[in-house]
């Protein structure tokens, strides 16, 4: 239902043709140019449609940039993409503690060598290693780092989300996990020492406003944007 609202926003910065003008293109293509096919007139005909049709490409590129910012906060906002703190070294070298990995939860159908992301009744917080073994039994999964299979035999209904990856490397933000990653006892990484409550006070702000403050981007994104190809069309 999310998408509806975008392919009506894309027929609108597209419908700005009127009626008259597209009969007039339509009787130029389909009758003056097959008529005057060889005459002289013909370079004047095909020299006009030529005008025509970068202004439609231009407004073509403008909504399709609309669309994509669009489907990209949407994605973000009911949290199909996100971005994950590795808690530990299990998965070293391919990622470390402390980074942030992007994982995605629209398609989490998982395949052997698939890094995923998952919950564990042995832990507290969500795991991220890789599937090693994929049966009807469930899936068996291991850290890159570890020697042994891990104990536990997953089920899909326990997979948050697959690691994105691209050419078989995951898409990593290095040591920027460090900022979301508290200690059970309930102090932080040592690397920030007493400016870490201040971190943390910041990321709650972001959290809270963040989502305001980027819906308010994309209405004015998308008016901007909408503006010029308005205006593109009157010159």
């Amino acid at each position: 239902m999310l998408f509806i609202p975008l392919f009506l926003l894309f027929i609108l910065l597209l419908h700005d043709e009127t009626l008259g003008e597209r009969r007039v293109r339509r009787f130029l293509e389909w009758r003056v140019i097959p008529f005057l096919k060889g005459r002289r007139y013909r370079h004047e005909v095909q020299s006009y449609l030529a005008e025509i049709k970068p202004e439609r490409d231009e407004r073509l590129r403008g909504a399709a940039s609309v669309l994509i910012v669009l489907c990209i906060f949407l994605l973000l906002a009911t949290k199909s993409i996100f971005f994950a703190a590795v808690v530990s070294g299990s998965m070293e070298p391919t990622f470390e503690r402390g980074d942030l990995v992007m994982v995605q939860s629209v398609y989490k159908k998982v395949h052997e060598g698939d890094i995923i992301i998952f919950n564990s009744d042995i832990y507290a917080y969500p795991i991220t290693h890789r599937a090693v073994e994929v049966s009807e039994k469930g899936i068996r999964t291991k850290g890159d780092a570890n020697k042994y299979v891990d104990a536990w035999t997953l089920g899909e209904e326990d997979v948050i989300g697959k690691i994105v990856t691209i050419g078989g490397r995951p898409i990593i933000i290095k040591d920027w996990g460090v900022f979301f990653i508290v200690e059970n006892r309930g102090e932080a990484l040592p690397l920030f020492g007493s400016d870490y409550e201040k971190y943390q006070l910041f990321l709650k702000v972001l959290r809270t406003y963040g989502l305001v403050i980027s819906i308010i981007s994309l209405l004015i994104y998308i008016s901007l944007t909408y503006k010029d190809v308005k205006t593109s069309k009157e010159e």
